[in-house]
């Protein structure tokens, strides 16, 4: 995933802080994709990316909210 810019990282951050129903679904989501990969039989590669991608999307909002709250902190 591309790193984002500046910009982009206090639009993310503001997602972050201002709708958490939204940061629920995405973290339930990601859980319910990680709780049902071992047991994938048909295409293990579509059920790895989705983890993938919910992974990454997570960890770029958490990663932009912090970056925004401890503005000193390096990413």
């Amino acid at each position: 995933m591309i790193r984002p810019d500046a910009d982009v990282t206090k639009v993310l951050a503001q997602i972050y802080r201002n709708n958490p129903a939204f940061i629920e679904w995405l973290n339930a989501s990601l859980k319910k994709e990680l709780d049902a990969l071992p047991y994938c039989t048909n295409n293990i590669q579509l059920a790895q990316g989705r983890t993938q991608v919910l992974t990454e999307l997570t960890n770029t909002l958490n990663e932009s909210f912090q970056a925004v709250a401890n503005p000193h902190r390096k990413p």
